[in-house]
């Protein structure tokens, strides 16, 4: 979780940059410069990522201290222990509370994102795909073909939902010495973004068709995890201030 976590933090906030410009972190999570009034830092994701380094650090510090000892009732793994161990847990803890409040409030730019993934071919693949399912290429064939389109593209300064049908002729008659015979629609649905993750639909893609079924079994789990936490806190409730009445019980008698 720490892992995973950080590896979050830190793409949020390359998100958050202006050059990005993939998210907004609500005003209340934000802090001004002292010198330039344009910028908006986002210091709660850079304390959510200090205080993962602090989980992480206080982890292995637990993990270090545990590996070389024998079993037994050695001081090494005693009260020694305590201290960090519950630091990585404490750190933790409000690192993910943070993190929760400021993506409670923060907003993602699907325009921009989608015009960045529309940017430097990044879609490029599914046109070679494309070459191949449709038109039975062979992969490597047709892996070429791409690869000369894109730098013919970008040697004509044509972005990548303007490249139309005759670029793509132009490039195949070069590798292969013949003509496709596809059309604009053909090229432009291959290289659209959207139609990229669309067709992505195997367990583990990016498909909304196959993340939903991913998403409810995650919400489901966290509806789970969440009952057996408050029952949890509620018997541990329970079993203290039963512990203080019978302390009491003894010290009154």
């Amino acid at each position: 979780m720490r892992y995973d976590l950080s590896r979050v933090v830190f793409d949020l906030l390359n998100w958050a940059s202006r050059e990005v410009g993939f998210l907004r972190v609500p005003d209340e999570f934000v802090q001004i410069s002292s010198i330039m009034p344009q910028k908006r830092n986002p210091v709660v994701l850079e304390h959510c990522r200090a205080k993962l380094a602090r989980a992480h650090g206080s982890g292995e510090t637990v993990y270090t201290m545990s590996r070389n000892v024998p079993f037994g009732d050695i001081n090494d793994v005693g009260e020694q222990l305590i201290e960090p161990a519950l630091t990585c847990f404490t750190e933790l803890d409000e690192a993910v509370t943070l993190l929760s409040a400021v993506l409670e409030g923060a907003t993602f730019n699907l325009e921009v994102m989608h015009h960045k993934a529309s940017e430097h071919f990044t879609t490029a693949t599914g046109l070679a795909d494309a070459l191949v399912a449709n038109l039975h290429l062979p992969f490597r064939q047709a892996h070429h073909v791409t690869s000369r389109l894109v730098d013919m593209a970008y040697a004509e300064g044509i972005a990548p939902l303007d490249v139309k049908a005759e670029l793509l002729e132009r490039a195949a008659l070069e590798v292969t010495g013949a003509l496709l015979g596809v059309d604009d629609a053909f090229v432009q649905s291959a290289l659209d973004p959207r139609a990229f993750v669309d067709a992505r639909t195997i367990p583990g893609g990016p498909a909304k068709t196959a993340m939903m079924p991913f998403l409810a079994r995650a919400r489901e789990t966290m509806l789970e995890d969440n009952t057996w936490h408050r029952a949890e806190n509620s018997r541990l409730r329970r079993a203290a201030d039963a512990l203080e009445g019978e302390i009491d019980t003894v010290l009154a008698a």
